[in-house]
């Protein structure tokens, strides 16, 4: 009986909640053009790609693109990596929102960057590096873009792979996932 009971409260928050599985998407927005793939075939989003995505809320849709390939980037603002060894790495991106509501979100709990093995590197926290501006806490009204850096910590003798960005502070229903090399 308890167990019957358990199941039933599980069910309605998610019921009510709203949840949707989650769902993590490599392909570009219009398809992936002449990549010398067969037609209808999924593609792999890369450097140069944009991907739009939902939130939670049905109306809140950002288009990103990753505009550059993760390089290595020293702080300006005198911080230094936590762990002997690590470095800072960039990626540049550009959002626009194509939704219909004000994107309010932080990117530092919204996207993470892959290695080959699928090993996960968080964004850290630095205001200022030498490749330029950094993006981070966004306020952006429908139709309006941002473009900037976000900035990752990871060892030295690890090569970024890949780049996730879910909306919703990491808890929305669509993940972009875009290839760096």
């Amino acid at each position: 009986m308890k167990k019957s009971f358990f199941m039933l409260a599980v069910a309605l928050v998610f019921g009510l909640s709203g949840c949707a599985p989650a769902e993590v998407t490599t392909n570009p927005d219009g398809g992936g053009g002449g990549t010398g793939q067969e037609q209808g075939a999924p593609s792999s989003a890369k450097v140069g790609d944009k991907i739009t995505l939902k939130g939670m809320d049905d109306n809140l849709k950002v288009a990103i693109t990753v505009l550059k390939p993760p390089k290595t980037v020293k702080a300006t603002d005198g911080f230094k990596p936590s762990e002997k060894g690590n470095r800072f790495v960039a990626v540049q991106i550009s959002l626009e929102n194509v939704g219909t509501v004000v994107y309010d979100d932080s990117l530092l709990t919204s996207s993470v960057l892959l290695d080959a093995d699928g090993q996960e590197y968080n964004t850290t926290i630095l205001t200022k590096i030498s490749a330029g501006p950094i993006v981070d806490n966004l306020k952006m009204a429908p139709g309006k873009k941002r473009k900037g850096w976000v900035v990752f910590e990871m060892p030295k003798k690890v090569k970024p792979a890949g780049l996730q960005i879910t909306l919703d502070s990491g808890m929305g229903p669509q993940t972009g996932e875009w290839k760096l090399n």
